[in-house]
């Protein structure tokens, strides 16, 4: 209790509109956005963010798979500087990765984790069957399958976590082991979908594919309704193998292929970035 007799729930604990939050980033995805909006009040060191989080008049939640090792040095501080040169802006990010189950509280414990834009985490080890993994029409050229399966399994996973966490304006996947001082044009991106409800966007550079077509498979933006059905490329992949043309394991031909199924429009913007080097380590 406060001096003035206000309860105080220290992290994890249940909360009200009666009720002073201690520390939520203490007990990552045990609070949602409304959880947090209707309590009395929130004690951190993140109360500006907090505020922030509360006031957006855009919310965005982003998907990562991944590449853990690359996030603190490249994805956080691309979000930080968008959130604080974006102020009605809100980015909540939503992590999948190929781990064991049992990291999951190792990575929490990582100070850079408090951050309130880290919305939740799971660790799930995932091994393509082999019916994928040996597939006939995998391509000399093309990378390899199991890191194919796991970005798109872990794609879907990430995104019942953000489904599950808050309703959002617009959704992005994004890799981590981008180099970028910015993140893409997320606002260029919202008039696109406005223009055309049917559409992901993606950066102009970087369209690999065969005969499928081509689509970027590093960075997507859309409406949290064709976001879902790009989230899902994991579940049509027996669809795919069947019915699309050679090359069906190349990862942006798989995606391309889901999205003309499902009279998905590809809008392009300009984006110019590389990958991390260290991404492998």
């Amino acid at each position: 209790m406060t001096s003035k007799a206000i309860p105080r729930a220290y992290p994890g604990q249940p909360i009200d509109s009666h009720t002073v939050c201690v520390m939520p980033e203490q007990a990552r995805g045990k609070y949602t956005h409304k959880d947090l909006d209707d309590c009395r009040g929130i004690c951190s060191d993140y109360v500006g963010w907090y505020k922030q989080q509360a006031d957006a008049t855009t919310r965005i939640g982003m998907i990562i798979g991944g590449r853990f090792n690359t996030q603190e040095t490249n994805l956080f501080p691309q979000v930080i500087k968008y959130i604080t040169d974006n102020p009605t802006h809100w980015i909540d990010i939503h992590i999948s990765i190929n781990e064991e189950p049992s990291l999951v509280i190792e990575y929490l414990n990582k100070k850079w984790m408090d951050a309130p834009f880290v919305a939740t985490i799971s660790c799930q080890k995932y091994k393509a069957p082999d019916n994928y993994i040996n597939h006939p029409k995998k391509h000399s050229g093309e990378t390899y399958t199991q890191n194919t399966m796991s970005m798109f399994y872990n794609n879907r996973i990430a995104f019942l976590q953000l489904k599950s966490y808050h309703n959002y304006d617009v959704v992005m996947k994004y890799r981590p082991d981008i180099v970028c001082e910015t993140l893409p044009p997320i606002s260029q991106a919202i008039e696109q979908i406005k223009t055309n409800k049917k559409c992901i966007c993606m950066p102009r550079l970087y369209h690999y594919g065969h005969i499928c077509g081509q689509s970027n498979d590093q960075v997507g933006i859309g409406s949290p309704e064709m976001m879902e059905i790009y989230c899902n490329t994991y579940d049509d992949i027996d669809y795919h193998l069947v019915n699309a043309l050679p090359y069906c394991l190349h990862p942006e031909s798989m995606l391309k292929f889901h999205l003309d199924k499902n009279e998905i429009v590809i809008e392009v913007f300009d984006y110019t970035y590389h990958l991390d080097h260290n991404r492998h380590k």
